[in-house]
């Protein structure tokens, strides 16, 4: 199982979101993961420059089956123009 580690920054509006309606984002995060194939190893709300942290694993990293679709997973919902310290884009393919 290839090992991701992928940092991000929420939007206002989803900070607002998640203000106004609490859920357990790790659970949320968890369900992402798995409806495509990939195993969420740990999410961590974090301080500074990214407000989450998630380690997930995926197998076969030459980007075959479950891992391609992780990573269209990431990126569909990525949000462009939201540029972070460290991308090129806020693409995901830093």
């Amino acid at each position: 199982m290839a090992i991701f580690i992928t940092q991000g920054n929420y939007s206002e509006s989803a900070i607002k979101g998640m203000v106004d309606n609490p859920e357990d984002r790790k659970a949320a995060v968890a369900g992402l993961m798995e409806s495509v194939g990939a195993k969420l190893v740990d999410y961590y709300v974090t301080t500074g420059n990214y407000d989450f942290l998630v380690i997930s694993g995926a197998v076969d990293p030459s980007g075959n089956d479950g891992c391609r679709s992780y990573r269209g997973c990431y990126q569909s919902h990525n949000h462009p123009g939201t540029d972070h310290p460290g991308s090129e884009g806020g693409d995901g393919e830093s």
